[in-house]
């Protein structure tokens, strides 16, 4: 299914792929946000290629700890911020860190980025809602709609809930350096 350039696109899945990279493990790519399309491993320059193609992906976060990115051909803005899929709490300078890069390439409104774990269900959709929470200025509860718009259990999990209660952290931290600042 490919993306329709003259309108938003809605919260769904829109590619459902076996991960090459993670023994065969079925996948998904979805839009978290009409800027945001959330998903498992980047498995070759091809699908690099098809990731622009098809979505017009312009960037990538990753945060998958499993693997690097470099040999991919990855043409755009890049960041490598890897972080175990281990269910803990991640620490406030990997949250900014990723903020502080959604900030910058948004600011330059490029097309939509891609945030990426290994399997696109856990450490890049918290990514994802963090983003929506400090550069989208979303509330809490629209931002975690978006995401459970096609996760819908999300937040649930122990897991989920520790990635969750450390981006907040961040987030009210964030939130106090900068209005410190202004």
């Amino acid at each position: 299914m490919s993306r329709n350039k003259d309108k938003e696109p809605e919260n769904f899945i829109v590619e459902t792929y076996k991960n090459t990279l993670a023994g065969d493990v079925q996948t998904i790519r979805w839009w978290a946000h009409e800027k945001i399309l959330v998903g498992g491993s980047i498995l070759s320059g091809q699908d690099w290629q098809h990731l622009k193609e098809q979505y017009s992906a312009a960037g990538v976060l990753s945060v998958e700890a499993e693997r690097h990115d470099g040999n991919k051909g990855i043409d755009g803005p890049y960041v490598h911020l890897p972080a175990p899929d281990d269910g803990l709490p991640k620490p406030g300078e990997w949250w900014a860190a990723g903020i502080a890069f959604m900030a910058a390439y948004f600011e330059k409104q490029r097309g939509p980025l891609y945030i990426h774990s290994q399997g696109g269900r856990g450490r890049a959709p918290a990514m994802a809602y963090a983003c929506m929470r400090v550069v989208f200025k979303m509330s809490r509860e629209d931002a975690l709609g978006f995401i459970r718009k096609t996760l819908h259990d999300y937040g649930d999990s122990p897991a989920h809930k520790a990635y969750m209660a450390s981006a907040e952290e961040a987030i009210a931290l964030l939130s106090r350096t900068f209005a410190a600042k202004s």
